[in-house]
């Protein structure tokens, strides 16, 4: 695993998401207060986007059929998906988040 640099801290507000790619996955980086995390972008259950939902706390709702994960172990909160998502370790690093892949 290898640590990447995705973009810096100013470039997202509390409870924003972004999609960025990293060795071909497709990763959401949310922010949260002032903790960053980030997650599979593909819901499980349908393959929606998870950065077009909703964030709130340690959750992402599904935007497509209200799937909820937690975003820091990426167990699945509610139905109708039943397959956890991945997390990914981040850091921030001089202003910029970093993520491990």
């Amino acid at each position: 695993m290898s640590w990447y640099e995705v973009l810096p801290v100013s470039a997202l507000n509390d409870k924003e998401m972004k999609v960025i790619e990293v060795s071909g996955k497709r990763i959401s980086v949310g922010k949260v207060g002032s903790d960053f995390f980030a997650f599979d972008d593909t819901c499980t259950h349908y393959q929606c986007s998870l950065s077009q939902g909703f964030i709130e706390g340690t959750t992402v709702e599904c935007p497509c059929h209200g799937a909820l994960f937690d975003i820091k172990s990426g167990n699945v909160l509610r139905l109708p998906a039943t397959v956890a998502i991945n997390t990914y370790p981040v850091k921030v690093e001089n202003g910029i988040v970093f993520v491990e892949v």
